[in-house]
């Protein structure tokens, strides 16, 4: 066994930070995994859950979007959709609404509790360009066909869900206040 120097090896002399080569302590880097929730608020939405909390909730929501996409490509069944719904509506445009909400919901509650206005914005963007694209493949199915008013009852019920996740953040936002307020008085 050769005898060790203290002039170092080939590869240059040896750390003497006592870091062994581990990348320093005080890098920039952000300590700890990012805010659960989109508002940029450091209060996780779900304290306790973790990232297989989070993505379970994706797999949830790419599994509805997956459904209404099947759904929508499949013949039409006899069921009797033109019969009108509530307030005057056309049965499938509930059909409609009701599959969209489901899904910008379940999208609000893969994100978090306190949605900020860019992010509702967003959500509704998506599930909105989703039905959008649903229609366009039913437009091309021989069996199907896309139209104007299924893509507004889609953004219609997934306005309304997100309408109400909004509503409920800021709800809860003033409730809380309220109640420190009347805690500290």
């Amino acid at each position: 066994m050769a005898p060790r120097s203290d002039r170092g090896s080939r590869d240059g002399p040896p750390p003497d930070d006592g870091s062994r080569g581990d990348p320093p302590v005080g890098d920039g880097s952000p300590a700890g995994p990012p805010p659960d929730d989109c508002s940029g608020d450091d209060t996780p939405s779900d304290p306790g859950s973790g990232d297989g909390d989070r993505t379970r909730r994706w797999v949830v929501v790419a599994a509805l979007a997956a459904g209404l996409a099947v759904a929508s490509a499949l013949p039409a069944g006899s069921a009797p959709l033109d019969a009108t719904g509530p307030l005057g509506v056309a049965a499938d445009k509930w059909i409609h609404a009701g599959g969209y909400a489901v899904l910008a919901a379940a999208v609000a509650a893969t994100l978090g509790r306190r949605p900020g206005a860019r992010v509702v914005l967003l959500v509704l963007l998506a599930v909105v360009g989703f039905g959008l694209g649903v229609e366009g493949v039913q437009a091309v199915l021989p069996w199907r066909d896309g139209a104007p008013g299924d893509a507004a009852a889609n953004a219609a019920g997934a306005a309304l869900a997100l309408a109400a996740w909004w509503g409920r953040a800021a709800l809860g936002e003033r409730t809380g206040a309220a109640g420190q307020e009347a805690d500290s008085g």
